[in-house]
């Protein structure tokens, strides 16, 4: 994104604490977000000095547009919801929100569970009381995206489609001179012409040092870290399905989720000891530069959908010295699957996972992988897939961790991969 443009720009050398900026104060609406995903800014690498990314500014001028004094006289766009993995909901409803900001209405969210998304299956928690009936992932593990509702209004919706950005702004603007005070929106898939920043945070785009092709990415960042605001359910449930903090050394350890699964539909998939080879890369350039010493343990915070890389972590991390941990969430969903982790686990065993039942914390554990891994400072993912964007986004519009290093694997987006390292090359794509 962004933040890997400024700092592959960024002078690095021995750490000098006496040129650390003193942190600007934090909107009480970012407080509550860590507090929420419980995630402290404090980074071992600092920020990057001089170049404020405004996020915290953004994410106010968001809540305060959907959130509104009153809702009586307000217009709204009505989202159809987006039938997708975990990452690309989020960025897709996030291109809505956008949308919805530029011509002036308050995004909302429709609540009804879509059959198709059988990966989402809805627990007893996620139950509308007032209907009985279950609501979808995003009404049920996040804030409201709007103190304003959609349920007492009696306006005949209107539907218009996001294949093309300028009929659909143009619909909009349509509906604005009518009387469609609520307008449904159905979203495409991720159309190369979904750049949109919404007006009211253009100021701030501006002063980024990017190109302004790549401005949209800082906008994607931030409509995932509002729309994905934990609720208190939520936070109670992190409190209880989270890696414990005495398992590994807090934030000096490596974050790493491995996207296999059905994923090799999309992008190359790469075996664990690439990985482990950028990590190990890491970490050498930490204990080079006196980030980490040599009695910190080298840890990796593991994420996974795939049982057999779990059981190649693991053992790689035997045989090499490293404390390799996970959220035992995954174990969970694993024997519900009924499979039993052995070192006879193929890539094919994996792929017939897809098939197979889902347990109901399936979308949770996605939530406590995305709030361990934020914990850490170093971080190796693929950025061709929407999961590691979306961790990407977040450990910097949350946890304020836009200077600590990033691998990318993905050849899709890396031009020699691995790219983020101090020796090597830089990240060349953002992907869609």
């Amino acid at each position: 994104m962004v933040w890997h443009l400024i700092r592959s720009n960024y002078n690095y050398s021995q750490p000098d604490l006496a040129q650390v900026p003193v942190p600007r104060a934090v909107s009480s609406l970012l407080r509550d977000i860590r507090s929420n995903w419980d995630i402290s800014p404090n980074s071992i690498y600092g920020h990057i000095r001089d170049v404020p990314l405004y996020m915290d500014e953004a994410l106010n001028i968001v809540h305060e547009h959907q959130h509104p004094q009153t809702c009586d006289d307000q217009n709204y766009l009505l989202s159809f919801g987006y039938n997708s993995g975990f990452g690309s909901e989020i960025h897709v409803e996030g291109y809505g929100l956008a949308v919805a900001m530029e011509v002036g209405r308050v995004y909302l969210s429709a609540a009804h569970v879509d059959s198709r998304r059988e990966w989402q299956s809805p627990t007893s928690l996620c139950l509308d009381y007032t209907s009985a009936k279950p609501v979808n992932a995003l009404g049920c593990y996040y804030e409201a995206w709007s103190n304003c509702s959609s349920h007492s209004k009696s306006w005949i919706a209107r539907t218009v489609s996001s294949k093309s950005e300028s009929v659909l702004l143009d619909a909009m603007v349509r509906s604005d001179n009518g009387s469609d005070r609520v307008v449904k929106l159905q979203l495409s898939s991720h159309p190369p012409h979904q750049r949109l920043i919404p007006r009211q945070l253009r100021h701030l785009a501006d002063l980024l040092p990017v190109p302004d092709n790549l401005k949209y990415y800082w906008w994607r960042a931030i409509s995932a870290a509002y729309l994905s605001r934990l609720n208190k359910m939520s936070k109670a449930m992190l409190a209880t399905n989270r890696i414990p903090r005495h398992q590994h050394n807090s934030s000096k350890c490596v974050a790493m989720y491995v996207r296999h699964g059905d994923k090799w539909k999309e992008m190359k998939l790469h075996g664990f000891d690439e990985y482990a080879n950028a990590a190990q890369s890491l970490w050498i350039d930490a204990l080079r530069l006196g980030y980490v010493n040599a009695n910190d343990i080298p840890t990796i915070i593991l994420g996974t959908e795939t049982p057999h890389v779990l059981v190649d972590a693991v053992d790689w991390g035997r045989t090499h010295g490293w404390n390799v941990v996970y959220n035992r969430v995954l174990l969970q969903i694993f024997r519900e699957k009924g499979v039993v982790l052995s070192s006879s686990l193929s890539f094919n065993d994996s792929v017939e996972l897809d098939q197979s039942k889902h347990d109901p914390m399936e979308y949770f554990s996605m939530i406590a992988n995305l709030a361990d891994l934020m914990q850490c400072d170093m971080f190796v993912c693929t950025l061709e897939s929407n999961y590691c964007r979306l961790l990407d986004e977040l450990r910097v519009a949350i946890g304020g961790r836009e200077n600590s290093p990033f691998v990318d694997l993905s050849p899709e987006t890396c031009s020699n991969p691995p790219c983020g390292l101090s020796t090597g090359a830089d990240i060349t794509s953002f992907s869609w």
